[in-house]
């Protein structure tokens, strides 16, 4: 049975890889973790691997033959905003300003650079569909388009009447999800995926402690939030991401009513 873990920023995914490979083996793990990079493989080399881990359009597994067990990891909307940006300003803040000019890291250099209403909020931001395309109801649209250019062309539908508005997109973006084999939680995937795994590939559950990675605790919960506002987020910023929030809180409780 193939294995298909479909890898939202910011939700425990680097983690969740290190447990694939704990269970397979690194030689079963697909190495690709993007869409270019898995798209350069044939159907053939993609059929070497059991398992495959990262950013991926949903869409590109269509084709896979065979059994296969999806499924992706979810957390607070609004919780998960935030963490990307401060993951972004972190990262960022590793590169020199020469690395930062790079074409390919201006995500980065807007996310450092940028003060909190340009980032958010400004419509003449110059990559401003660059970044709504990762925070406006990413969850919503990624499953509705299932595909990292959801929203893109879902947008582009509801401008055609194709799609009378957002509200149809939720719709559709619930019933693509509800075909996913499991939808865990971020705060206790551990033991159910673990459990899940073990039946699938007969093999005995590890010890979490040796897969959990790249855990954040320095900012948590409210402190995110308050360390925004000291960066000069004022309430245009904030309301701006509860929009951002607006579909994906409604598709999460759908899934985590009580989280």
């Amino acid at each position: 049975m193939k294995i298909i873990f479909l890898h939202i920023p910011k939700t425990a995914g680097q983690s969740v890889h290190q447990l694939l490979i704990n269970f397979l083996g690194k030689d079963k793990v697909c190495p690709a973790r993007v869409n270019n990079q898995l798209l350069s493989y044939s159907k053939q080399e993609m059929d070497k691997y059991q398992a495959f881990s990262g950013h991926f359009d949903w869409c590109i597994f269509d084709n896979l033959p065979g059994p296969k067990f999806t499924f992706t990891v979810l957390r607070e909307p609004r919780e998960r905003i935030l963490s990307f940006y401060f993951y972004l300003r972190k990262e960022a803040n590793k590169l020199s300003q020469e690395e930062l000019e790079v074409s390919e890291k201006q995500g980065l250099k807007a996310a450092f650079t940028l003060s909190p209403y340009d980032y958010f909020v400004n419509p003449k931001t110059s990559i401003r569909n660059f970044i709504d395309d990762h925070y406006d109801n990413f969850y919503t649209y990624y499953f509705a388009g299932r595909s990292y250019n959801g929203r893109s062309k879902l947008k582009n539908l509801i401008f055609a009447k194709t799609l009378k508005d957002t509200e149809d997109v939720l719709k559709l973006a619930l019933e693509n999800i509800s075909t996913l084999d499991k939808v865990y939680h971020i705060n206790d995937w551990q033991d159910r995926l673990e459990k899940d795994l073990s039946e699938i590939t007969s093999t005995k559950s590890l010890n979490y402690q040796n897969y959990l990675v790249n855990q954040n605790k320095t900012i948590e919960g409210k402190d995110r939030l308050e360390k925004l506002k000291e960066l000069g987020a004022d309430k245009n910023v904030i309301q701006q991401i509860e929009q951002f929030c607006k579909l994906d809180n409604l598709l999460y409780k759908n899934f985590f009513p009580l989280h």
